[in-house]
């Protein structure tokens, strides 16, 4: 029987409740609200600043990035077991056996076998 991997780490972590929960950070929510709702100002009297079209199509793609921001951004999922935040490291690390050149199971590859072990 097959098993069914998540496609994203973050469904992963979703789908454990019992190790991991999401958390919103409010804080960043306001802000984003707070900047939404100034390029929506901008929006509706553009001639705040100055008339043109600069400041209009400014506060359209402002406000765009900003509501983006404060719908998708401030939520985070931490460990429930040590209390950490879980963030991406922006790139898929390998452990290359044959390609990184030290010999098998040396000091280097025992270390972080022990690490791995002591769950460090």
């Amino acid at each position: 029987m097959k098993q069914k991997y998540p496609d994203q780490l973050f469904e992963f972590f979703k789908s454990q409740p019992e190790h991991f929960e999401e958390r919103t950070n409010v804080t960043k929510k306001v802000i984003g609200g707070i900047f939404t709702l100034g390029f929506l100002v901008l929006i509706i009297f553009p001639g705040i600043i100055m008339e043109g079209w600069l400041v209009l199509g400014t506060a359209i793609v402002g406000v765009l990035f900003a509501a983006g921001y404060t719908y998708l951004g401030g939520t985070e999922i931490y460990s429930k077991k040590s209390g950490g935040k879980i963030t991406s490291m922006g790139g898929m690390v390998k452990f290359a056996h044959p390609e990184r050149g030290t010999e098998p199971f040396g000091p280097d590859d025992m270390h972080i076998i022990n690490m791995f072990n002591n769950n460090d």
